[in-house]
């Protein structure tokens, strides 16, 4: 789900008066500022991470993406818009996993943004600017101390606190490892790819995430590449290989990964034109 809340009233923050010390009136110069959105539909409040800011003064000529907290300054004005997100929630068992990145919304760290063969169709990336890949798997709800091993697309790793990482960008459409020492739900920032959404395949296997019919077959998931692939395996090793009678994997998951390998490159879509 993604909901978009526009600011028509001003709401204003007050500061603390330095003569009364007994006395908590407001916020200090510098103190960080936490916006939470309730949404009287669903009886529900958002919170960051869920609550991204985008705020017209940081770059000319557009939006840039909520970098917060907020920092409290006297005497200051700032003009927001707020968007909510709930993303997608995944089911993770303990030990290994293949999740599929199947929101819009990918990630990298630094300023040189991944190339457009790389993005699914409606995928859209943003930079992490001065944090780190880490930041996004903490708002997904992994501790800085989690036993956590994620490895994506080219054999790239990340684990928290190792200063070896090579996993610098997260892409939409693609599937991606992960390790977690015990049962666990994760929400995937983003609202979720459209069945209509491509993915460019290359050559031989790639890491794919899954956002096609839940529990479709996979001759059904990938029938609009029909001919041109011929494996694909699960995260538990199931296999499906096309015209085969001895498949394992029956079944396609909605927002689990999946390996696949093509015969030439081609452009994934889970619906057909």
């Amino acid at each position: 789900m993604l909901c978009v809340i526009q600011l028509f009233a001003s709401s204003s923050i007050y500061g603390d008066i330095a003569t009364t010390t007994t006395v908590d009136e407001g916020a200090l110069s510098g103190e960080k500022l936490t916006i939470h959105v309730w949404d009287g539909t669903m009886q529900k409040e958002f919170s960051t991470p869920h609550v991204l800011q985008m705020t017209p003064q940081q770059v000319q000529g557009g939006y840039a993406s909520y970098q917060g907290p907020l920092t409290f300054v006297a005497d200051s004005f700032m003009q927001v818009d707020v968007t909510v997100e709930s993303g997608i929630q995944a089911t993770l068992k303990a030990g290994w996993n293949m999740l599929g990145w199947t929101t819009k919304q990918g990630n990298y760290e630094g300023t040189v943004a991944p190339l457009a063969g790389e993005l699914t169709s409606g995928g859209t990336m943003t930079s992490m600017r001065n944090k780190m890949i880490s930041d996004v798997f903490t708002t997904m709800g992994f501790a800085t101390n989690d036993n956590l091993v994620v490895v994506g697309p080219g054999g790239v790793v990340y684990s928290p606190g190792s200063p070896f990482n090579t996993l610098k960008k997260l892409l939409p459409g693609k599937g991606y490892w992960l390790y977690v020492p015990s049962d666990k739900v994760l929400t995937i920032p983003g609202a979720g790819l459209a069945a209509t959404d491509e993915l460019t395949l290359n050559q031989g296997w790639t890491q794919i995430g899954y956002w096609g019919t839940d529990g479709a077959t996979p001759a059904a998931g990938f029938g609009c590449i029909s001919g041109l692939y011929d494996v694909v395996v699960d995260e538990a090793g199931k296999v499906f290989v096309a015209g085969s009678p001895f498949n394992t994997l029956k079944n396609l998951q909605k927002n689990k990964g999946y390996f696949i390998h093509t015969m030439a490159s081609e452009t994934l879509r889970y619906q057909c034109p």
